[in-house]
């Protein structure tokens, strides 16, 4: 939540927010994209205490670093010439919750 009320806090209105969801593997990877403006110094936009507002804390990315990592992920933020993409990859679950187990189904996904 913390990524998108920065793209719509920093940018100007008419920022495109774009997010898209896929698995790859035995990774869910979820990009969040806007148009705005460029991030400064990418390498450090998740450490604690920087912020691109005048008023911001910086600890927004920072937190959202930790919750991704505590739970096994990875988070990354990278420039491209349409805007600012934030990377979060998470593993997937191995048990199967899109099909019932009355229905024949094992229990386990294939994700490969």
């Amino acid at each position: 939540m913390n990524i998108f009320l920065n793209a719509a806090q920093i940018n100007k209105s008419g920022t495109v927010i774009g997010v898209s969801l896929r698995v790859r593997g035995r990774q869910a990877v979820v990009k969040i994209s806007n148009t705005g403006r460029p991030l400064p110094a990418v390498a450090n936009i998740f450490v604690k205490g920087r912020s691109m507002r005048k008023d911001g804390s910086g600890l927004g990315l920072n937190i959202c670093r930790q919750i991704v990592e505590a739970h096994k992920g990875k988070i990354s933020a990278r420039n491209t010439r349409e805007g600012p993409v934030f990377t979060i990859e998470l593993p997937t679950p191995s048990i199967c919750t899109f099909c019932r187990p009355d229905a024949g189904c094992k229990g386990v996904r294939n994700f490969d």
